[in-house]
């Protein structure tokens, strides 16, 4: 069978794109049973976590690296999630990341807050890995999309070998 050069280029894209990826996630947390839950549920090579025991630590990654995920406790010691919002919008990048707070018995008012500042979603305790995974990589998948959307039709086509 002999392909074509767009069939070939369509083929290697369609390749390229079936390629396991590592999705980026930021966790925000003082708990280290956060960290562990997350690192146990996010495994590489799907994933690549990072840590950030408080806000002071998460910053500098939020402006340097693209991190397109980040998971942070609701309650950050001296802080809350609302402030790491503000430092996330702060950093005027786009697409921005995506923000989930974890949370025990967390109630409509804070899913509502969440929701209405522009944040995620909500990570409700006890975790469900299952779960967990899933919000994680819909959030990727909906950053990465709008990240697609920002570089335009050639730059799509460039990314993907696709004329």
């Amino acid at each position: 069978m002999t392909f074509t050069d767009r069939e070939a280029k369509i083929w290697t894209a369609e390749r390229a794109r079936s390629r396991p990826v590592r999705i980026p996630v930021l966790v925000v947390s003082p708990s280290e049973e956060d960290h562990w839950f997350l690192r146990k549920t996010l495994k590489p090579p799907a994933f690549h976590v990072r840590s950030a025991r408080r806000l002071s630590e998460a910053e500098p990654l939020i402006r340097k690296a693209r991190i397109p995920v980040i998971v942070a406790e609701c309650d950050l010691g001296d802080c809350c999630w609302k402030d790491l919002w503000r430092i996330i919008e702060a950093s005027g990048g786009f697409p921005r990341p995506r923000l989930i707070v974890m949370a025990s018995g967390a109630g409509e008012r804070l899913w509502s807050e969440v929701l209405s500042l522009g944040a995620y979603d909500v990570l409700e305790r006890p975790f469900d890995r299952g779960e967990t995974v899933w919000i994680v990589t819909d959030a990727w998948t909906e950053w990465l999309r709008e990240e697609e959307l920002a570089a335009g039709p050639k730059a799509r086509a460039a990314r993907h070998g696709v004329d």
